[in-house]
């Protein structure tokens, strides 16, 4: 059965979401701050290590936005949680070191998907499509 309108759209724009995460872990400013008294070796490892856990990451909320689409009930609070974490992107406007312009953008982007996929998974349509998947599911 083809997932609602709705899904489709909430799946779509959160997969931008990851791939513009992915654009900010490969604009790292690892390269910035590194100097030669910290060496070469473990600037190497740092860069490579934050490049991977962002590639891990990336393909984990990947994995959960398929079974999204695919109507699991886990998935949906997977993304829930995933929308409420956006919010503690707000803390780079509060405290911490300045960000770039388009990191803010991204945050930004972030979290106008999030109060949107919230906002949404909070309907009738929502709740039904998810409820017949898990009733399909128990079904079989």
């Amino acid at each position: 059965m083809n997932p609602p309108a709705g899904i489709k759209l909430t799946t779509v724009l959160m997969m931008i979401a990851v791939l513009l995460h992915l654009v900010a872990a490969s604009a790292s400013p690892f390269p910035m701050l590194w100097s030669e008294s910290h060496g070469l070796t473990r600037f190497t490892a740092s860069a490579i290590g934050g490049a991977l856990a962002g590639v891990l990451i990336a393909l984990f909320e990947g994995l959960v936005l398929y079974l999204y689409w695919n109507g699991r009930r886990w998935s949906r609070w997977a993304v829930v949680l995933g929308c409420l974490l956006c919010f503690v992107s707000l803390r780079h406007f509060i405290v911490g070191p300045p960000v770039s312009h388009g990191r803010v953008l991204i945050i930004i982007y972030r979290i106008a998907v999030a109060l949107g996929v919230m906002a949404y998974l909070c309907t009738d349509q929502a709740r039904g499509w998810f409820n017949e998947r898990l009733t399909e599911e128990w079904d079989q």
